[in-house]
């Protein structure tokens, strides 16, 4: 979306707020200390972009992803590891529509 500037506080006073997304644009700046108080928040992408400084501290059950953001202290990353999430899913998808026919070959369900 090429977006440039700072991620302003006043985010924090969106209570609703479940999801940010915004990654792959221009934002610089540090991470609003305050958007660790949204009581609704859980998942912030905020990968490749120009931020810096330490990640706050978000609640259990929160997804950050901070990647590709050379100035930014992202060793307390939480939950770590966040690439795997998707093959894990993939995989148990493939093994759920797998099904065992009596002529003993495997087959799709449609």
């Amino acid at each position: 979306m090429s977006l440039n500037g700072t991620i302003h506080p006043a985010f924090a006073s969106l209570r609703s707020l479940e999801t940010i997304f915004l990654t792959g644009n221009n934002i610089s700046g540090a991470i609003p200390p305050a958007l660790t108080q949204l009581p609704a928040l859980l998942f912030l992408d905020v990968s490749d972009n120009l931020l810096d400084g330490s990640l706050p501290k978000f609640g259990r059950g929160m997804e950050v992803w901070a990647e590709g953001n050379p100035g930014l202290n992202v060793s307390s990353v939480s939950p770590p590891s966040m690439p795997e999430q998707p093959r894990l899913t993939i995989i148990f998808v493939v093994v759920a529509v797998l099904v065992w026919l009596p002529s003993g070959r495997l087959d799709w369900a449609v």
